[in-house]
């Protein structure tokens, strides 16, 4: 019941993965989805619900969106039985959002800096790490006596072995750099294109850049929006410069 880190080497790098899990994350299939543009990402700021889409004409195609707290078919997706939250049209709601973000993307030039291509460090640290560890090899190949060079020997081992364990560390530490550089650049080219392509997008086009770009939508009783963007995860921008 209990989680432990790894000792074993990791099968791909880590940049890789977060790159891939960005990827499936933006890609995933939400419950009841008909490609509707904020599935899956609408919280009620009161309960901390999630809001659920509701056909409201087939002819139209108009929805409307409301808290699962209202919901009582959901118990197990129910937060408060006593939720105040409105029900809203989803256009409404979508029309906000997108605003938000066509704002932003006029923004991501001035604030971010473009990452400059700089040599990968962890070739050098790999190339270090597997020299170290021939050496360690070579030293486990003579056989110990009582003597006193044996603890000399032993010294040299100890040291390589704690040699071996820092460049394991360095390694790691940049693979956790070089993933939220993708993770940066893959919202930064997201973001650039995005009023100029809005409306050139399917449907479900525009609903993975959503995913890809936004955290959670949080609708409040006073019919206040917070949109949560992946980016603040990296990056700081004020609320000021989006008014």
């Amino acid at each position: 019941g209990k989680e432990y880190q790894g000792q074993h080497e990791a099968i791909i790098p880590l940049d890789l993965w977060e790159e891939t899990q960005l990827e499936l994350a933006s890609r995933s299939v939400v419950h009841e989805d008909k490609n509707y543009l904020l599935s899956g990402l609408i919280y009620c700021a009161h309960c901390g619900a999630k809001f659920r889409y509701q056909q409201w004409n087939k002819k139209t195609g108009e929805a409307k969106i409301f808290c699962y707290s209202k919901q009582k078919s959901r118990s197990e997706l129910v937060k408060d039985e006593n939720c105040p939250s409105e029900v809203y049209w989803a256009a409404d709601i979508e029309a906000i959002v997108v605003e938000h973000l066509f704002k932003l993307s006029f923004l991501i030039d001035k604030k971010l800096k473009k990452q400059e291509e700089i040599l990968d460090p962890t070739i050098n640290l790999q190339n270090e790490l597997e020299a170290t560890k021939k050496k360690l090899e070579k030293l486990y190949s003579f056989e110990f006596d009582d003597g006193e060079e044996d603890e000399v020997l032993k010294e040299k081992i100890t040291s390589l072995r704690v040699r071996i364990k820092n460049i394991k560390s360095l390694i790691e530490n940049e693979e956790k750099k070089k993933a939220i550089v993708n993770k940066v650049n893959t919202i930064k080219t997201a973001f650039k294109t995005l009023q100029v392509s809005w409306n050139e997008l399917s449907p479900k086009d525009r609903q993975i850049i959503c995913r890809t770009l936004i955290e959670k939508v949080i609708i409040h009783n006073t019919g206040k929006i917070d949109v949560c963007l992946k980016l603040n995860e990296f990056y700081n921008i004020d609320e000021d410069d989006i008014q």
